[in-house]
């Protein structure tokens, strides 16, 4: 109940006037709107989505480019949870581990994303095709890399890794991994847009996963291993 500001009087809501000193009673002033520019965002919802390009680069590298795996089961749980639709992120990145297969996955993948982006009215540079085929080089890569290492085939004690070979399966496995790093960058960057336009929420960057740490363990025990090599041949 209002308050007379003349005599304190307590007002009924629905009167205009004061019933102690007869004061008309002024209606209170509506507050005052400010309007939001276009495309503003109600930061009420938190979506923890971005993932900055030297994050990217930087886990690529120190996974020994295994960070595409856990990238694709990332992106693909975040697409899932943000569209509502079907998907089974970890079956999907394992994919990547079949020869035909993964790369149809590769490109439902890449699809879906550009398809979101298309939808709402974006810029976007997300090949399917060309995303494809960078996955073919780094598959590729992986393959020779394991044949010039000798595959399965262990070394005998007598035997010892030549300087060439050590060289040659460093510099195979360091242009593997800068196609992986080149292809997530690119990508993640058309995502990072896409995320950020979405009103009703607020995009952020999510922490560290422990999956990402495991991935970087296995990387650095490959780097100790590529190192060591280079070592051991005089390289």
């Amino acid at each position: 109940m209002p308050a007379c500001t003349n005599c304190g009087a307590l007002i009924e809501s629905q009167h205009k006037f004061c019933g102690s000193c007869g004061r008309s009673v002024a209606p209170a002033p509506a507050p005052a709107f400010t309007p939001q520019p276009p495309g503003a965002a109600d930061d009420s919802t938190v979506l923890p989505y971005i993932l900055s390009p030297r994050r990217v680069l930087v886990m690529t590298v120190l996974s020994y480019g295994l960070y595409l795996f856990y990238w694709f089961y990332l992106t693909w749980r975040q697409h899932r949870d943000h569209t509502g639709g079907r998907g089974f992120p970890v079956w999907h990145a394992l994919t990547l581990l079949l020869p035909v297969y993964g790369l149809f996955r590769t490109h439902a993948h890449i699809r879906a994303f550009r398809d979101l982006m298309a939808r709402a009215g974006l810029p976007c540079t997300l090949s399917p095709g060309w995303s494809v085929a960078l996955v073919m080089v780094y598959s590729a890569l992986g393959w020779a890399s394991f044949q010039v290492s000798g595959g399965f085939q262990p070394l005998t004690p007598a035997e010892s890794i030549t300087s060439a070979t050590a060289r040659n399966v460093a510099l195979i496995d360091g242009i593997s991994i800068l196609v992986v790093a080149g292809l997530l960058v690119s990508i993640q960057s058309n995502l990072n847009r896409y995320w950020a336009s979405l009103t009703g929420m607020r995009a952020v960057s999510p922490r560290v996963a422990p999956g990402e740490v495991a991935f970087a363990l296995l990387g650095v025990l490959f780097w100790i291993t590529t190192i060591a090599g280079l070592l051991a041949s005089g390289a």
